[in-house]
């Protein structure tokens, strides 16, 4: 499979996701199974729980299994072929959240099946650091970091129980790649443009910010191959919302620590105008994310999403924006968006804060964890955390204590001014500020990879209460 290839089959605007649970307890197995009989992967299991509140599941990258059996036993599971090369058959569930499976070439020795864990990491020179100071002996970095893909070797076990820190980047390669020098200087050239952007939104060219980040991503794709641009906007995007949000910094140290960085993320919530959403999808669709499904609660919900992903870089991200009755049943990712009589949830956050892609930054980031151990982390840490808002047998959701941001004032005056908020809800934001942004905890189980539109919408509305500042 090329890396500017997409699985077939994906019904990408209307993906009616499944549970899993045999695929799922399949990989949950082996994932054990290798925790058991790898003395260090046990122990570093144990750190990542008792430290972050993660399962060693949300972090690989991929599986290593051994002999030509796996194969059919993978097709039984609903996985499928991806490609083959010679290291052998790479394997991937298109309708599960699950890891992709590496089946290499068959062996005559009667060497174990199980062959070998990738857990990702957002940089394999902080996890050397991390793990290093963790006490782990670790070997030697192989391929460029930084660049599309390095990793580094846990050494001290079996030649047939290999684990490996993978740091990836808009690729679906196995292995590693040595990157040329001058490729590095234009993808550091691309996370540049990225990063000095003017986030700055007035209003009167909202309608128009999603066409200069268009012309802006023209010009970082004239650096970098598109799907490489789509990971290092996201990664300036998580590095902007952390640097306003308290309890994602704190989570950050702790991964850190283990060397993972934001490697268990799920997906991203961007919040829109209506005037801005169309452009802003079209902005998204010019970096490699294709529309995968709509999401909305119903005409009365106030709201919708588009959901996109980007195959190859193995991201998700939502775009909300509010709707008007009837407007559910329209494409309206496609369609202009017109003004609407009053602000709804997303309509008033980004009319108090600016856009998710101007200067307000994400919504949220959503990472996978163990429920219950990680909430129970963000408490002792002194943070606030929400009632979850789903704990389906799927899906355990839920927000940290928003970031309070304060307003502008003239940004209040003009709101009243146009009569979007009252005179007392002004007041009210001047006292105690306004819901900004937040961290999102999810478990998933059985491999589902949709989320709950019921649940959403509660959230999304229980996000926004402004309330006096705790």
């Amino acid at each position: 499979m090329r890396d500017d290839d997409y699985p077939a089959g994906l019904n990408w605007n209307g993906q009616s996701w499944k549970r899993h649970p045999e695929a799922d307890g399949f990989v949950r197995f082996l994932v054990g199974d290798m925790c058991e009989d790898i003395p260090v992967l046990k122990r570093f299991r144990a750190e990542l729980m008792n430290r972050a509140g993660l399962n060693v599941l949300d972090v690989v990258d991929h599986l290593v299994l051994r002999g030509s059996e796996p194969r059919e036993t993978l097709h039984g599971f609903g996985y499928q072929l991806e490609c083959t090369g010679s290291s052998g058959a790479v394997y991937y569930h298109p309708g599960a959240d699950l890891p992709r499976i590496l089946v290499e070439s068959p062996y005559e020795s009667k060497t174990r099946k199980i062959s070998g864990i990738a857990l990702r990491c957002d940089s394999v020179v902080q996890a050397v650091e991390a793990l290093t100071a963790l006490g782990f002996k670790v070997g030697y970095i192989e391929g460029t970091p930084g660049g599309r893909l390095a990793r580094v070797r846990l050494p001290g076990t079996e030649e047939v129980l290999r684990i490996w820190f993978v740091e990836r980047r808009a690729t679906r390669a196995m292995g590693y790649i040595h990157e040329d020098p001058g490729f590095m200087d234009q993808l550091e050239k691309a996370r540049s443009l990225w990063r000095a952007r003017d986030r700055w939104c007035r209003e009167c060219k909202e309608a128009h910010f999603g066409e200069e980040l268009l012309r802006l991503s023209g010009r970082v794709k004239e650096l970098v191959p598109v799907d490489l641009a789509a990971a290092l906007f996201l990664e300036v995007e998580r590095d902007y919302w952390q640097s306003r949000n308290m309890a994602a910094r704190r989570q950050k140290d702790r991964l850190d620590g283990l060397g993972l960085g934001w490697a268990s993320r799920d997906h991203h919530t961007f919040r829109c105008s209506r005037a801005a959403f169309k452009a802003t999808i079209n902005f998204f669709e010019s970096l490699g994310f294709r529309r995968r499904e709509r999401f909305d609660a119903g005409d009365s919900a106030g709201w919708g999403a588009q959901v996109l992903e980007n195959h190859v870089e193995g991201a998700v991200i939502f775009v909300d924006v509010d709707l008007l009755p009837g407007e559910q049943s329209i494409d309206y990712a496609r369609e202009d968006l017109p003004p609407a009589p009053k602000l709804g949830v997303i309509g008033r956050w980004c009319a108090l804060h600016g856009m998710s892609v101007a200067n307000a930054g994400l919504h949220h980031l959503e990472i996978k964890c163990a429920f219950e151990a990680c909430r129970a982390i963000e408490l002792a840490s002194g943070f606030g955390v929400m009632e979850p808002f789903n704990e389906s047998p799927e899906l355990h959701q839920a927000f940290t204590a928003a970031e309070r941001w304060p307003v502008k004032e003239y940004c209040l005056l003009s709101l009243v001014k146009a009569g979007k908020i009252t005179a007392e809800e002004a007041e009210q934001i001047r006292q105690n500020e306004a819901p900004g942004s937040h961290l999102e905890h999810l478990e998933r189980a059985w491999g589902y990879k949709g989320f709950s539109k019921e649940s959403v919408s509660r959230a999304i509305h229980s996000t926004e209460e402004l309330g006096p500042k705790p």
